[in-house]
C-alpha cells in the first residue's frame, strides 16, 4: 500500500444559520479542535498501535466570530484563520506484516455555541474540557486500529461525542457557584447550537482532487425556550446551522501543479505572478498560498 506523506490543510471557512422566528438568536461563538493520528506520534508494538493523538485546540470563546450580516431569518459568519485553519504533514503509521502501514487520520471538531448568560470562566472551563476529552477519546481509539480496522467507525464517533458532551457539561457545572446555578435556572444559559466532526484518512486524501475535498455539514435543531433555553416569545424554535470548509492534501515533497490548481491558477504559473513579485522562498510561498 503506497501511502506517501501528505502536506494537509484543514480549513473551516464559514458558518451559516437559518431560523423561523421573528427575532434572531443570540450571537454564536465557535469552539474548534483539530487532531491527527499518524506516524509522528503513533507506532505499532507487537500487533497493536500505541501512542497519542496530536490535538490542537484554539483560543476561541465568546465573541470570537465577531459581528456578522444578520436578518430576521438568516445570518452568515466568516471563520477567522485563528479558529479554522490547521496545517500539518500527515504520515502513515508504520506496521510490520501482516498489518502493513495504517493510514493516518486527520480532522476537526467544531461546536457552535449560543452566547447567553453563562459566566466566562465557566465557558472557559467547558472549552478546556472539550480539548482534554477529545485527546482522551481519540487516544482510547488508537489501540483498536489494526489489520481489520483501518479507520474510525460510526460507533467510534458516537462514543466520542457522548464522552465529549458529558465532559463539557460537567466542567461547566463544576465551575458555577450555587448562586450562578440558581440564576441560570431562570435565565438563559449558553447552549450548543450545532456541532460538526470531519474526519479523513490518508487514502482518501491521497486520491483527492487538487482543489481538495469540500467539508459541508448542516444540522437542524429545535431550541427550547425559557429557563432552559436561550430565546423568549415562543415555545420551541427550529434552527438550521451549516459549516463550510475544505481540506487540501498534497504529496510530500509538495506538488506545485496541485497547489496552483487548488488556488485557482491553471498551471504552469510562475511563482512571482502568484505572489505579486518580489523575493520569496518556496517555503514562504507555499505557506502563503495555503
Amino acid at each position: 500500500m503506497n501511502l506517501p506523506p501528505l502536506r494537509t490543510h484543514v480549513l473551516l471557512t464559514g458558518i451559516g444559520g437559518y431560523w423561523n422566528e421573528s427575532d434572531p438568536p443570540d450571537p454564536p461563538y465557535l469552539w474548534t479542535v483539530f487532531f491527527k493520528v499518524d506516524g509522528a506520534t503513533v507506532s505499532v508494538v507487537g500487533l497493536a498501535p500505541q501512542g497519542n493523538a496530536t490535538v490542537v485546540g484554539t483560543e476561541g470563546n465568546e465573541g470570537d466570530l465577531g459581528d456578522a450580516p444578520i436578518s430576521l431569518s438568516a445570518g452568515t459568519w466568516v471563520v477567522p484563520a485563528s479558529l479554522g485553519s490547521f496545517l500539518t504533514t500527515l504520515t502513515a503509521i508504520p506496521a510490520p506484516a501482516p498489518i502493513g502501514p495504517i493510514p493516518g487520520l486527520i480532522g476537526c471538531v467544531a461546536i457552535l455555541m449560543d452566547w447567553a448568560d453563562t459566566p466566562s470562566d465557566a465557558v472557559a472551563a467547558g472549552h478546556a474540557a472539550l480539548n482534554t476529552s477529545i485527546q482522551q477519546g481519540i487516544d482510547q481509539l488508537i489501540p483498536t486500529f489494526g489489520l481489520k480496522k483501518r479507520t474510525v467507525t460510526p460507533a467510534d464517533i458516537t462514543t466520542l461525542i457522548d464522552q465529549v458532551t458529558t465532559a463539557v457539561k460537567n466542567a461547566v457545572l463544576n465551575q458555577l457557584s450555587i448562586w450562578q446555578k440558581a440564576y441560570l435556572a431562570f435565565g438563559t444559559p449558553d447552549i450548543p447550537l450545532s456541532q460538526a466532526i470531519f474526519i479523513f484518512n490518508q487514502q482518501q486524501l491521497a486520491a483527492s482532487p487538487p482543489t481538495g475535498i469540500p467539508m459541508r455539514l448542516t444540522n437542524t435543531i429545535t431550541v427550547p425556550i425559557g429557563p432552559q433555553g436561550s430565546h423568549t416569545g415562543k415555545t420551541m424554535v427550529a434552527q438550521s446551522w451549516s459549516f463550510a470548509g475544505t481540506i487540501v492534501a498534497d504529496p510530500f515533497p509538495l506538488s506545485m501543479r496541485r497547489i496552483l490548481t487548488g488556488i485557482g491558477h491553471p498551471p504552469p504559473v510562475r511563482i512571482r505572478s502568484v505572489v505579486g513579485g518580489g523575493q520569496i522562498s518556496v517555503i514562504d510561498w507555499v505557506n502563503a498560498v495555503r
